[in-house]
């Protein structure tokens, strides 16, 4: 199941970097980058450069070019690495894209061009960094690092970690004796938000998965660290019957009850468990010890998709399986 599951996810990726991405470029903007709208957001109607978007083309160019060897979806690769670079906000936390400058940003992305209320919790400004979602470019860097051997894309994607990432604080635990801790959905360093442990899920997957693979290549030992401890928190968090809810205890406790529809659940928990193991293949990589309960976590999610005949990828609503914010070949 887990086979087919990562083998679906590739394929989508390589779908994208060959048939969507190629009707979606900007020649107003340096390497041509994929633009996108992010629809049902007030703002999102606007193409715009969302960093995951060119994560996803990374991704997927990745893909073709290991397949086919093909040169040019290599060099299609570097150019997309090479915007993700330009794009990102220097140590300084300035923008060149958008000639702005937030020292709190510095080497995260801008990911919206619009506001994104958070819940209750936070409302983000335009162009602010989401660690989560910023992990994706990290994970596409670490890609081109290793198809193109530029150490450039390693020390960009190290940025991210020192500086992003621990913006989102560190909330500590322990689980059947592993230690583990917590990076909130949203920042802990701005005044303007409600104080709480706004723990979700999939967040933890997602930084995982790219401080693993920065982990691996840097040879760092504290990288690998963080990566098992964010992953054991998913194993606290993993239901008796191996689903992962979106929101965790910790959202509960200081926020309320969070339960989306089970097909938005579901579509997140695949999302995850794609995350947990490009996450535990680099942590093997490494060498790393005690990571046993990251796999059998992966087992019981595997089996819970398995049982309720999850075997395809689900979109996580109706609305998004009719506009996804971008031009399709079918719709020409």
């Amino acid at each position: 199941m887990i086979d087919s599951l990562m083998a679906l996810r590739h394929k989508e990726w390589e779908g994208f970097a060959q048939d969507i991405a190629p009707l979606n470029l900007s020649n107003q903007l340096p390497h041509n980058p994929v633009v996108g709208r992010w629809p049902r957001y007030a703002g999102g109607e606007v193409p715009y450069p969302h960093s995951q978007y060119e994560a996803k083309y990374i991704f997927g160019l990745k893909e073709l070019y290991q397949r086919s060897q093909d040169e040019k979806w290599k060099e299609r690769l570097r150019d997309i690495a090479e915007f993700i670079v330009w794009s990102q906000y220097d140590e300084n936390g300035y923008n060149q894209m958008l000639k702005i400058k937030e020292p709190r940003w510095s080497f995260g992305w801008p990911t919206h061009n619009f506001p994104w209320q958070s819940g209750e919790v936070y409302r983000w400004k335009p162009y602010e960094p989401h660690h989560h979602e910023d992990a994706l470019s990290v994970l596409a860097l670490i890609y081109a690092y290793e198809i193109l051997g530029d150490k450039k894309y390693l020390e960009r994607a190290r940025g991210w970690y020192l500086k992003q990432f621990p913006r989102h604080g560190r909330f500590p635990g322990q689980w059947k004796g592993n230690k583990y801790f917590i990076s909130t959905y949203n920042p802990q360093d701005v005044p303007d938000r409600n104080p709480g442990v706004d723990a979700v899920n999939n967040v933890q997957s997602l930084c995982a998965m790219a401080i693993a693979s920065l982990g691996f290549h840097a040879q760092d030992a504290m990288a690998i660290d963080d990566a098992i401890q964010l992953l054991t928190y998913l194993c606290r968090e993993q239901a008796q019957d191996g689903l992962w809810h979106y929101c965790s205890t910790e959202y509960f406790r200081d926020f309320g009850p969070n339960y989306p529809p089970l097909r938005y659940e579901v579509s997140y928990m695949q999302g995850q468990m794609w995350e947990m193991v490009i996450a535990i293949e680099y942590l093997e990589k490494a060498g790393a010890t005690n990571i046993e309960h990251l796999i059998a976590a992966v087992k019981r999610g595997e089996e819970f998709l398995r049982t309720h005949e999850f075997e395809k990828l689900v979109v996580k609503n109706s609305i998004l399986e009719k506009d996804d914010g971008f031009i399709h070949p079918q719709k020409i």
